[in-house]
């Protein structure tokens, strides 16, 4: 009798689907270091989401320079070693880390800086910008934390600071008449209009160079500088004094006569195109004048302690500044020692006489 042969089933390569409850699920700790996100990205963020849309465009230009510091400095690593500060997981930076990239900042060393023909050496980091880089680091903890991406900064504890700013002192640099009448005689004609203007306007070097001819306000013998020029995001109107009128008046025509538009701008190119910076001729006229230390936001200074010198109040300087507090302005302002002695001698009671005596006594 034949036998019976039972047929072979072929092995199946369909997929067996495993029911959910039997899946292997990453671990809670495993999520949430693939999802945890780095300095980085929360820089980035904050960025974008913050300083581009509510600051100025300067803001915007620090932040880039002081997150490629943030990038060369190497912090421990959670698991041992070390790491780039900035794709360190942004939860994990610890007060140690950020005192560290504080730290070196504040040390000072020289930078070799060239723009074509013309290098000059030039001081970076120290006490001040290492006090600008913690500002902008608290700022994005305390960003973050609104932000919900943490919920503590290393900035504070229980309410207390745990790391400090270190002390500024305000630049006291004056213009004195000899080193005035020496830099106007070194600097080409563009640059002595921008420098009358500062003085005369105490006008901000970026606020000088984005002004445009319909900012000027002939009827009301005014500038106008609208929020989105100025670093505090306020507008403001400044007179113009005789010696600026007969600047303006000068500039309104180009050298082939042409009458600039009121797009083009006030101390742009030939064309009316906007000049960037002057940062190379600022430095080499100041070289040809045998002029040291002496920055073009000095004009600044100068121009704020000229009018207090001329009599006007504290207040109507700040707000001719622009200036949101008056403690911002009071820094600004540089006694000259000759003014001390002009106030010295003014007749009144001094110092060391007897009050008069009180009418009941």
């Amino acid at each position: 009798m034949p036998t019976l042969v039972k047929p072979v089933r072929r092995a199946s390569h369909r997929r067996v689907r495993v029911p959910a409850a039997r899946r292997r699920t990453a671990s809670p700790a495993q999520s949430a270091v693939t999802a945890e996100p780095t300095f980085a990205e929360i820089a980035a963020q904050y960025l974008q989401r913050h300083i581009e849309r509510y600051l100025v465009p300067r803001a915007a230009r620090l932040a880039r320079y002081a997150h490629a510091y943030l990038a060369t400095v190497k912090v421990s690593r959670s698991g041992g070693g070390s790491m780039p500060f900035t794709q360190k997981p942004f939860r994990e930076i610890t007060i140690a880390d950020v005192e560290e990239v504080i730290e070196r900042k504040a040390v000072p060393a020289m930078k070799v800086v060239r723009r074509g023909r013309v290098q000059w050496a030039r001081k970076v980091g120290g006490g001040p910008t290492a006090n600008r880089l913690h500002a902008h680091l608290r700022g994005l903890w305390r960003w973050a934390i609104v932000k919900g991406y943490c919920d503590s900064t290393p900035f504070a504890r229980a309410g207390l600071p745990t790391l400090r700013m270190r002390p500024e002192h305000a630049r006291s640099r004056r213009l004195t008449s000899d080193e005035a009448a020496r830099l106007m005689a070194a600097c080409g004609s563009h640059l002595r209009d921008l420098i009358i203007a500062a003085l005369e306007t105490g006008c901000r070097k970026q606020e000088l160079l984005s002004l445009q001819w319909h900012q000027v306000d002939w009827a009301r013998n005014e500038l106008w500088l609208p929020g989105a020029k100025t670093k505090t995001k306020r507008p403001r109107r400044i007179p113009i004094s005789a010696a600026l009128y007969e600047m303006l008046v000068r500039r309104q025509r180009g050298p082939t006569g042409q009458v600039y538009g009121p797009n083009d701008y006030v101390f742009g190119t030939d064309t009316g195109a906007r000049i960037q910076d002057i940062k190379t001729a600022w430095i080499n006229t100041c070289r040809r004048a045998g002029i040291r230390g002496l920055r073009f936001h000095d004009l600044r200074h100068e121009a704020a302690s000229r009018k207090v010198e001329a009599g006007y109040p504290m207040h109507a300087v700040s707000l001719w500044l622009g200036h949101t507090n008056l403690t911002t302005t009071a820094r600004y302002l540089n006694a000259d020692v000759a003014q001390l002695h002009a106030l010295n001698d003014r007749p009144g009671p001094s110092a060391s006489s007897a009050p008069p005596s009180s009418p009941c006594g």
